[in-house]
């Protein structure tokens, strides 16, 4: 087994057994160790409690030298999310460090889900919304927790 290989499997395991991240599932997509699907939980007492959020993360070849992709398979309304692919922005990735793990970074997007800033991602209608009014931009991110994340997975 390389040690990209070996890398890979140990990241997958920390991330399927987290004791930070409510997993609900984890696994490869259709056998690929480079594209897994993750589903977790949202956050308790937060406009995502109740929802169950899906996860594609994309691991390049020269991963881990090169940094993951992370795209929501749930459509989420956030302002770290491009609403046309579902593309994750986070300082954790473009601060790319080969011993960061796929953990943190999943870690550190529901922190970030849980406390958006302006300022921060894609500056679509989720950033504007968020800039102009708080109240309603988490009233939409629960509307579109309870259309789009109540699905089992």
């Amino acid at each position: 087994m390389s040690d990209r290989t070996s890398r890979i499997m140990e990241e997958f395991n920390k991330v399927k057994n987290s004791k930070c991240i409510p997993i609900v599932k984890c696994e490869f997509m259709n056998g690929d160790i480079n594209n897994w699907k993750v589903a977790f939980e949202g956050t308790p007492c937060s406009p995502y409690e109740d929802g169950i959020f899906q996860l594609k993360v994309n691991l390049p070849s020269g991963f881990p030298s090169e940094r993951p992709y992370l795209y929501f398979i749930t459509k989420m309304f956030h302002p770290n999310i491009r609403q046309s692919d579902g593309l994750v922005s986070l300082n954790l990735m473009y601060q790319w460090i080969q011993s960061r793990t796929i953990e943190e970074v999943i870690f550190g997007f529901i922190e970030v889900m849980d406390n958006p800033r302006v300022g921060s991602g894609y500056g679509e209608e989720p950033q504007q919304l968020l800039a102009k009014d708080r109240d309603k931009f988490f009233e939409k991110v629960e509307e579109y927790t309870y259309k789009y994340a109540m699905d089992d997975v």
